[in-house]
């Protein structure tokens, strides 16, 4: 199969792949320099370090630390702005540029530091590179190593890394066009953050009756939920046999990371017997929670069937809370078990050690205060709106995510010129 770029005029194949033709592949220690200033370490003062995150997600600060506390370690004060790597992750792009947010902080010998050697680099283009796929490919050949905590960046290999260089003015507008995609990226991310602050300011009045809807002045009743619905543990598992009828499966993640449950998921292919369809088939407005977990703070995450899905069962793990529809509203009842005070009667009742989990007869005690259904329906509307906005706008999130990506691998490979 011939590479798209073979028979395209102005361009050329190197090592690093196709780029324009008036772009120098230049080595890394070309362009940028090792930036180090050791720290004396003062026994009585305090340190704050810096981490990296993997996959470009950015540096974060560690908390403070007693000079006494780190001893021998040798330590370097983080330059502003530098290209720094994490050595260990740096196969996972753990990569990013200081700032001068990080001005008086530390860093170990683990988050070597540089920066640009000369004018014909730009320090940001430089960290963009290492965020393309060529750029994560070639850190990845920088660590050698088989296991994950043995892939550590070499130094040398670092420096002799080929990395292809556009004109400086070209740099300056490729990371212009990036910068602007991130802010945009970053608004989105705030607004996402403010909307489910906004959502469980609302489930913390709506839930608990403090802030009362208008018509309705009947009190909130409490009640177990063995008196408002049905509790079903599954105990159906993933094999698929031959002489079973083929069903989806709603496993333990399509819960713990969805908060409904619908026709448009994609969910595992297994095989049940008719007595277990019969008994663990998903119907519209059944809530599922998680029944076993590693952890109890894991107990009891919900989810509610959205609308009548098709030849859908519940999976092993789980468990099937069914209201009674004349006592409570499944979709509200979902929000209900996301309350804090009711989580932690879920949590307080896990048994185990080094994995919890719900008896059927510990869940029916579990008490929730209600309104009337009709109240109860109303709740749910202005909650499920509140969601459907943070949905929106978590679509556009990641629709600008792809955006960006497709537009990094086009700009720093020279598929898609930019002109100052």
């Amino acid at each position: 199969m011939k590479d798209r770029n073979e028979n395209r005029p102005g361009y050329k194949k190197t090592k690093v792949g196709w780029i324009p033709e008036e772009w120098p592949t230049v080595m890394f220690d070309d362009i940028c320099e090792r930036l180090r200033e050791p720290v004396r370490i003062d026994l009585k003062k305090k340190y704050r370090e810096i981490g990296i995150r993997s996959h470009g997600k950015g540096l974060f600060h560690k908390d403070q630390v007693n000079g006494i506390d780190l001893g021998n370690k040798a330590v370097f004060w983080v330059q502003s702005p530098a290209l720094v790597f994490n050595i260990v992750f740096a196969w996972e792009q753990a990569v990013a540029v200081t700032s001068e947010r990080e001005q008086g902080m530390i860093a170990s010998h683990r988050f070597p530091m540089y920066g640009a050697k000369h004018s014909e680099a730009i320090l940001d283009y430089v960290f963009r590179f290492f965020l393309s796929k060529r750029g994560k490919h070639l850190l990845g050949l920088a660590s050698p190593g088989g296991a994950g905590r043995n892939k550590t960046l070499g130094q040398l290999e670092l420096h002799k890394l080929l990395i292809p260089l556009p004109p400086i003015q070209e740099q300056r507008k490729i990371t212009e066009i990036l910068f602007a995609c991130d802010k945009t990226i970053s608004l989105t991310r705030k607004l996402v953050k403010a909307k489910k602050r906004r959502k469980k300011a609302l489930m913390q009045q709506l839930l608990t009756g403090k802030t009362g809807l208008r018509g309705f002045s009947d009190p909130w009743k409490e009640f177990s939920l063995g008196e408002l619905a049905t509790i079903i543990f599954s105990n159906v598992d993933k094999k698929a046999n031959n002489n079973e009828i083929p069903i989806r499966l709603c496993n333990y993640t399509d819960v713990y990371y969805n908060d409904r449950i619908t026709n448009d998921l994609d969910l595992m292919k297994a095989t049940a017997t008719n007595i277990e369809i019969k008994k663990y088939k998903l119907s519209k407005n059944d809530v599922i929670i998680t029944k076993d977990s590693e952890t109890a703070g894991d107990i009891a995450i919900p989810c509610c069937v959205a609308e009548e899905v098709k030849d859908i069962v519940c999976g092993y793990h789980l468990a099937i809370i069914r209201p009674r529809p004349e006592k409570i509203f499944g979709p509200f009842l979902s929000y209900l078990l996301m309350k804090d005070q009711v989580h932690y009667q879920f949590v307080r009742i896990a048994n185990g050690v080094t994995r919890f989990g719900l008896t059927n007869s510990s869940v029916k005690k579990i008490m929730v205060s209600i309104p009337s259904v009709n109240e109860q329906r109303i709740i749910h509307k202005v909650l499920s709106t509140a969601d459907e906005e943070i949905e929106a706008l978590q679509a556009k999130l990641s629709a600008l995510e792809k955006q960006k990506r497709g537009l990094m691998q086009k700009l720093l490979t020279g598929e898609v010129r930019v002109t100052p």
